[in-house]
């Protein structure tokens, strides 16, 4: 099944962000736990989420629309 647009841009933000916040989580071995580093990780685990909530939610929706948009045609 292939995902819309707007679906595949978000997930592209999501695992951008993802790969931001492990290069954080990893700096943290080797900087040591700085608040500042510490706190750059967690935001962006949080955002990481936040996508992926939005994604999945950008997903069904579209899902739903294509239901509706068959049903009615019917």
């Amino acid at each position: 099944m292939m995902l819309s647009s707007r679906v595949r841009r978000i997930m592209v933000a999501m695992y951008v962000t993802e790969a931001l916040g492990c290069a954080a989580w990893i700096s943290t071995l080797f900087v040591g736990l700085e608040p500042r580093v510490l706190i750059a990780a967690m935001a962006l685990t949080l955002a990481t989420a936040v996508l992926h909530v939005k994604a999945v939610a950008a997903d069904v929706e579209e899902r739903i629309r294509r239901v509706l948009e068959s049903s009615s045609r019917r």
